[in-house]
């Protein structure tokens, strides 16, 4: 799910981000700009540590993810941030409900 995520950015596809966090809400307009006004970003997931809840339906990622970000105008920026994933599983597919 996490891979999907990254993928979604990297794509600069703010629907594609939608289908792996389906509560992304009032925040897929401002992904939609953000990915309008970038030529290119790549990420890259340097650390993952994934707990499972007991009841496996719900789960919390921990990661460092890098991004290079590069504005249509400018030189790339590059951002290393803790991102934290909560996750849940439905009908034997997990998602994403949260990023933290």
């Amino acid at each position: 799910m996490i891979q999907r995520y990254m993928d979604a950015f990297e794509h600069r596809d703010a629907g594609r981000l939608q289908e792996v966090w389906p509560t992304l809400g009032d925040r897929y307009s401002k992904y939609k700009k953000t990915f309008a006004s970038a030529s290119s970003i790549r990420m890259k997931l340097q650390t993952v540590q994934i707990d499972i809840v007991a009841d496996g339906v719900t789960a919390v990622a921990t990661t460092v993810i890098t991004q290079d970000y590069t504005p249509k105008v400018q030189r790339t920026q590059s951002i290393q941030n803790r991102t934290v994933f909560q996750l849940s599983k439905s009908n034997g597919t997990w998602r994403i409900d949260d990023v933290q």
